[in-house]
């Protein structure tokens, strides 16, 4: 397993270690704390919490304290939390009396799954994915053997580091909570939230008020943005068919699991956290769930549950013999799948952002500000004063609901990037509303401005990176001839893209 992960390791991080947008994001963040400036998008500004993996953050901020680059740190967290999975997706397995034929073919199809494509990104997808099946292996532990002291303790202290890691870590530990307090005989209910309330309770609630404190609202940035307390119908549906795409072959084993009598109470149970867990996505945007990487902690977890489910209304199953060749082949089949889903397509390419943010680097000291709407790579890169038009990185905005004009003054940015659904020449596409009316308010806000367009990027006429340069700042005459003459790679396939406004 260990020679087959480095190979594919090989395979996969082959085209460098340019991060995907959000991952760039939180790498920033880490920067500024292990800088010691604290959780800040802009050095010298209020603390925002934009990178929502908090506990991944700071064991970033960590490792880049001990020397190491941010891109490399991340690297090395999500890679040995990939392995701990799998080796502890093998050992429950086990645990569960699985012979080592069911153990290793589950522990395969983990091991070769989408988790490749978040350490590749640079996403803490994975040590999440560890937390959330630590977690995972107390709660099943209490379900199959009644309360456990040690279980229970253990549970609560999983629980509350997955929720430091990732919030929604909260909600899918409260409804293993809800199972277990409703299995559980009732002598032991008390016990059990007692230890719970304790162990996660109290420390989550500090950690909850600190929070609230020091970044001046409850919830991560981003939550204002792409939750809202609308509905999300195609967030729902996103999320069942990310963790259907992870555990397609099982499905029809996990509906039998709770159509047959036998074992219908025990498997209900069993599986109401991960239906809750899915169900929870319908309160928030589904925007830059890159490869379901929002419901991938789903994956180890199911890819364990099937064995109890199995023996629940066949207790005697053994995997061997007609049933070791279909186990094989149905493994196959999977694999065969996510090949062809997370490993051929998509992938991370050579990023213009990146690059371009790299050769803006030696005037970071200059003081200068870029509005953008890719906060990423560019102002990652960069390390430039950032304002993120988007809003995940910026409180007024998110909580204001759009970009104003009045608030561009304030920093007067002398770069602005805009990502827009249209060229020279073109007619602008409005694919999301939401962010074609903030992509309006900033093209109003160039047309009443000193900004000219220096450049207009793109593979396609209808999907384009727009860059502005104020006409009046010191360093315009060097920055024009640098941005216009730049090779801009294309993210989504890493080809050059072209200049519409040089063709226009």
């Amino acid at each position: 397993m260990i020679l087959g992960l480095l190979v594919a390791q090989v395979f996969y991080f082959g085209q460098g270690l340019q991060p995907q947008e959000d991952a760039a994001m939180l790498l920033r963040y880490a920067g500024h704390f292990a800088q010691g400036h604290g959780i800040v998008w802009n050095v010298g500004e209020a603390p925002v919490d934009g990178a929502t993996d908090f506990l991944f953050m700071v064991m970033v901020a960590g490792l880049s304290k001990l020397g190491f680059r941010l891109e490399i740190a991340s690297l090395i967290l999500t890679f040995a939390a990939h392995l701990l999975t799998v080796f502890l997706v093998y050992r429950l397995l086990i645990r569960q009396s699985a012979n080592i034929w069911a153990a290793s073919l589950s522990a395969l199809v983990v091991m070769m799954g989408p988790a490749f494509s978040y350490i590749e990104a640079g996403f803490g997808t994975t040590v999440f994915a560890l937390a959330g099946l630590w977690t995972f292996q107390y709660f099943l532990r209490m379900l199959q053997k009644g309360f456990e002291p040690s279980s229970a303790n253990w549970f609560a202290l999983a629980s509350l580091m997955t929720g430091l890691i990732r919030p929604e870590g909260v909600l899918l530990s409260l409804g293993m909570l809800g199972a277990l307090a409703l299995k559980i005989e009732a002598k032991n209910r008390k016990a059990l939230l007692l230890r719970y309330g304790i162990i996660f309770g109290i420390p989550g609630a500090l950690y909850f008020g600190w929070h609230w404190f020091y970044f001046g609202y409850p919830l991560p940035n981003p939550f204002y943005v792409k939750g809202g307390g609308s509905l999300y119908i195609s967030s729902l549906s996103s999320a069942m068919i990310g963790a259907g795409k992870m555990s397609f072959v099982l499905v029809p084993l996990l509906l039998l699991g709770i159509w047959k009598r036998s074992g219908r109470t025990n498997n209900l149970f069993l599986l109401w956290p991960i239906a809750f867990f899915v169900g929870i996505w319908i309160l928030m945007s589904n925007a830059m769930n890159y490869n379901h990487r929002f419901q991938y902690v789903l994956m180890p977890i199911l890819w364990v549950v099937w064995l109890p489910v199995l023996r629940s209304i066949w207790p005697e199953f053994q995997l061997k013999g007609l049933k070791l060749a279909l186990g094989i082949g149905m493994t196959a089949l999977m694999l065969t799948m996510q090949s062809y889903v997370y490993v051929l397509h998509p992938r991370m390419f050579v990023d213009g952002r990146a690059e371009l943010g790299t050769a803006l680097a030696s005037y970071a000291d200059k003081g200068y500000t870029m509005a953008i709407t890719e906060a990423g790579n560019l102002p990652f890169y960069s390390d430039w004063k950032a304002i993120d038009t988007w809003g995940l990185n910026d409180k007024t905005i998110s909580h204001a609901g759009i970009v104003s004009s009045k608030y561009l003054d304030q920093y007067s940015p002398e770069l602005i990037m805009v990502h827009d659904y249209w060229s020279p020449g073109k007619e602008k596409l409005r694919p999301q509303e939401k962010w074609a009316v903030m992509t309006d308010t900033l093209e109003a806000y160039l047309k009443m401005r000193d900004y000219e367009l220096v450049a207009c990027w793109g593979r396609e006429a209808d999907n384009a990176h727009f860059y502005y340069l104020k006409r009046d700042f010191p360093d315009y005459a060097a920055l024009k001839p640098l941005i216009q003459g730049f090779r801009y790679s294309w993210h989504e396939d890493g080809d050059e893209a072209v200049n519409f406004l040089q063709e226009d």
